[in-house]
């Protein structure tokens, strides 16, 4: 296994442990599954969150991404810069609603906010994530979000050339 390959299954290795907590979050019985109504979604998303950040209270920025994984993240995001569709991202990135936040990990992504949409080139350059987990860009800072809680679960910063 070549290097690049071993750090890419460090990345997904954490990933894994993450989603193992968030099952075992989830599956604790202080959860109950939300109604249909917003507010009973409202009050699953802040206690789902709340469960997490309790169950990672000593989780830290670098936890999930790794200087060696960033390292190659920020080559992976290059490519996709400096490919044949990568005109297109930088002008679909300067069309998107500027994001200003100090981020933290195990912060919730502020609901008034809007969560703007990574593009599709970025995406398929990155490794795949569950689908309880996203990718998103605050600025030039890429965020591993869980989409359910709202919550940062790890970033870094300078991930992209501002557009």
């Amino acid at each position: 296994m070549n290097a690049d390959a071993k750090v890419l299954a460090d990345f997904n290795s954490r990933v894994a442990e993450y989603m193992k907590l968030r099952k075992k979050v989830s599956e604790s019985g202080k959860l109950k599954k939300p109604v249909t109504s917003q507010a009973s979604i409202n009050r699953h998303q802040h206690l789902l969150a709340h469960e997490i950040r309790e169950a990672r209270e000593q989780a830290r920025q670098g936890d999930i991404f790794t200087p060696e994984i960033v390292a190659i993240f920020r080559r992976l995001i290059k490519l996709a810069e400096d490919g044949s569709n990568g005109a297109k991202m930088k002008q679909s990135l300067r069309r998107a609603e500027p994001v200003n936040l100090v981020l933290r990990v195990n912060r919730a992504y502020p609901d008034e906010l809007p969560v703007q949409s990574s593009p599709p080139t970025l995406l398929a350059n990155l490794p795949e994530l569950p689908k309880e987990l996203d990718y998103r860009l605050v600025g030039p800072n890429l965020i591993l979000r869980d989409i359910e809680a709202n919550l940062i679960i790890d970033f870094f910063n300078q991930a992209i050339k501002k557009p």
